[in-house]
């Protein structure tokens, strides 16, 4: 049984349909909110399984508070939800300053609280999950809703760094990029006023406004069915380091990515030329040991005989936490993690038997770095460890 804490406990949001989702499971559950009123009949059927915190989170002694009452209570703290936040509309030259700073004590500040309380814990049992409830505007800005966007893009960096620094104590990172989900968000706008300071900007938000309360309670995705995707890629036997939920969010991040991509290669010449003249590298000019480049040429041509023939009997595969040894397991290995996904490799730089490669695929999240160890004895691969960067 695991202990989850999920703070935006709010009815009609996604904090709610988390807390659901672990019950169903048989976990146990402290949900906060700023009105614990208003789950308690909800709660009631649970017993002492769910425990129902009051907390403002932008208070941080209450966090801290939170967090204690529901180590005490449970015994520690498996998954951390950061589902709490919601963004207020305005453009960025003239949204009032509080709604500004509102936006990010909610959205980000908040978060960084909840995962330094909840932190200390998971540490010291060596495991743990946190869930960071991102947003598709996260990755795309949003004209009329900057603010809130900006905070989520500092969620996504926050996500990314947090992640290299949790792993080593068994700590994983999912960061959660919703489209438009048919939760309670968007009713907040229909009684709201237009602040707008600067009038230029005021058509603009207006509409921006229209647009979400003509768009409440009409959203194409499902909370519930959001909820048991992010429980699935937690469950993964490779879990993501993100996942964007919903058809229309998804389109709109890949068309960003891969527009991004176009415009990254397309200026690589300019992109490569801002190093000093000694420090500069060309791909072209990258010279890999022969069994380093029919590594990567096979890889490439997702050949799984010729990957196989790159290595040597008895040599082994270090990569997911597992290592795979002689000629049957390497093979499984190359069908799973290379054939598969079609990877795709380019490599960027070669020196004492590391390669660092951006490698491409049918697999979530990418393009990733990664580092290839290679160990090689006439002209095999003896050894090799891989590890993103």
């Amino acid at each position: 049984m695991r202990t989850w804490f999920i703070t935006g406990g709010t009815p009609g949001g996604f904090g709610l349909v988390y807390a659901e989702a672990a019950l169903a499971q048989g976990d146990q559950v402290a949900v906060t909110v700023r009105r614990p009123s208003e789950l308690r009949e909800w709660a009631a059927p649970f017993g002492e399984r769910v425990l129902v915190l009051q907390l403002d989170v932008t208070d941080a002694d209450q966090v801290r508070a939170a967090v204690t009452t529901a180590e005490e209570r449970f015994g520690g703290i498996d998954v951390l939800v950061n589902s709490a936040g919601r963004g207020w509309y305005g453009s960025i030259e003239g949204a009032p300053d509080e709604t500004i700073r509102r936006t990010f004590d909610l959205n980000l500040f908040a978060v960084v609280d909840v995962i330094r309380a909840v932190l200390p814990g998971m540490r010291a049992r060596g495991d743990g999950w946190i869930v960071n409830m991102s947003s598709v505007a996260g990755l795309v800005g949003a004209k009329g809703f900057g603010y809130y966007a900006a905070a989520k893009f500092a969620i996504e960096g926050l996500s990314e760094t947090l992640r290299q620094e949790v792993a080593p104590f068994g700590v994983r990172v999912l960061a959660v990029e919703p489209g438009a989900f048919r939760t309670s968000a968007f009713s907040y706008f229909r009684d709201e006023p237009v602040t707008e300071t600067v009038d230029a900007y005021v058509p603009m938000v207006e509409t921006v406004k229209a647009a979400f309360v003509d768009a409440d309670g009409k959203q194409a995705g499902d909370p519930v069915r959001g909820v048991q995707a992010v429980i699935s890629a937690m469950n993964a036997p490779v879990p993501p380091h993100r996942i964007v939920l919903g058809n229309s969010g998804y389109d709109v991040v890949v068309a960003m990515h891969e527009n991004a991509l176009a415009e990254l290669r397309a200026n690589e010449k300019l992109s490569r030329s801002a190093d000093f003249e000694d420090r500069r590298t060309d791909m072209n000019d990258i010279t890999l040991p022969q069994a380093v480049d029919t590594f990567v040429e096979a890889t490439n041509a997702h050949d799984v005989n010729a990957l196989a023939a790159v290595f040597s009997a008895g040599a082994t595969v270090r990569d997911d936490g597992r290592v795979w040894a002689g000629e049957a397991e390497i093979r499984e290995w190359i069908q799973g993690h290379l054939i598969n996904p079609k990877i795709v490799l380019t490599p960027t730089s070669f020196a004492d038997d590391r390669l660092v490669a951006s490698g491409d695929g049918d697999f979530p999240g990418g393009p990733l770095s990664f580092s290839f160890v290679f160990g090689i004895k006439d002209d095999q691969v003896t050894d090799l460890a891989i590890a993103p960067l």
